[in-house]
């Protein structure tokens, strides 16, 4: 992406970086990315002060913790095992603290379109484990590289879903980390800078064939030293929060009683892939 100095600049867009880690109730870095059509805002697990990385909500109903959730799940589609099963994320719009109706959202989520339409972009989920007496799902997570008519996995980490109806949830809430390269470092820099989003919780639904995830939200933190580091369209991303008249700080990432990060969301859906 060159430096964004006027709305419809070109991005480049550089590669994205997916890892997982697993480091108690701390950040736990873990890396992933995404796609374009979808209404944002629907809110899974979100970031609480008090709840240590436990709390979960899905469609705004206040779950148990996931060492409570019985077993005997309740999964309802046509197939049997997911395992094998793969997918490229092929839509994304990017939310709050952006508004996908203002100049800094249609511009951020039309590049964003652009890129996965080119094939750019891609980030691939493959199902390496169902167990549906327990009502884990894993998916292997990585960017790829579209290598005509496949895509080759750069790299990929697992991390952990449950099953509920006809979805997947996050199961460890606030242990994924996410990545995304979609910005300059600053005005007239041709290098990608990355956009750091931290205690990320996703979910999905599968249609009825396990064919495609449909209304895949997520919820993340921005923090405001990350928001300093990134630039779009000239500013970077703290200043044009700063320019918002209802933009301001709403979660406290390190518990120190000060707000201190932004509340994140999205919207994705995935498509079937295959891999070399």
């Amino acid at each position: 992406m060159t430096g964004m100095t006027r709305v419809g600049t070109v991005w480049m867009l550089g590669g994205l970086l997916l890892a997982l880690t697993s480091c108690g109730l701390g950040i736990d870095e873990t890396y992933t990315s995404m796609g374009q059509n979808a209404a944002a805002g629907t809110h899974l697990n979100p970031i609480c002060d008090d709840c240590g990385g436990s709390c979960q909500v899905t469609g705004g109903t206040q779950q148990q913790d996931v060492t409570q959730i019985n077993t005997d799940i309740d999964f309802n589609i046509d197939v049997d095992d997911l395992t094998g099963k793969i997918y490229r994320f092929d839509t994304l719009v990017l939310g709050a603290p952006f508004d996908p109706k203002g100049t800094i959202g249609v511009e951020l989520n039309k590049a964003v379109a652009e890129q996965i339409g080119l094939k750019a972009l891609n980030v691939i989920m493959e199902a390496t484990s169902d167990d549906r007496t327990t009502g884990d799902l894993v998916f292997a997570v990585g960017p790829g590289t579209f290598t005509d008519p496949d895509y080759t996995v750069d790299s990929s980490n697992d991390f952990l879903c449950g099953l509920a109806d006809v979805g997947f949830y996050t199961k460890e809430p606030g242990k994924l980390d996410l990545v995304i390269s979609l910005f300059t470092d600053g005005p007239g820099s041709d290098e990608p800078g990355a956009l750091f989003l931290k205690k990320v919780s996703l979910s999905g639904e599968f249609n009825s064939d396990a064919t495609e995830i449909q209304s895949g939200s997520l919820e993340a933190v921005l923090t405001i030293e990350d928001a300093k580091k990134v630039y779009f369209m000239g500013m970077s991303l703290e200043d044009w929060f700063l320019s918002m008249d209802d933009v301001e700080p709403n979660a406290d990432i390190d518990g120190d009683g000060t707000k201190d990060a932004y509340r994140f969301t999205g919207t994705f859906t995935a498509r079937p892939a295959t891999i070399q």
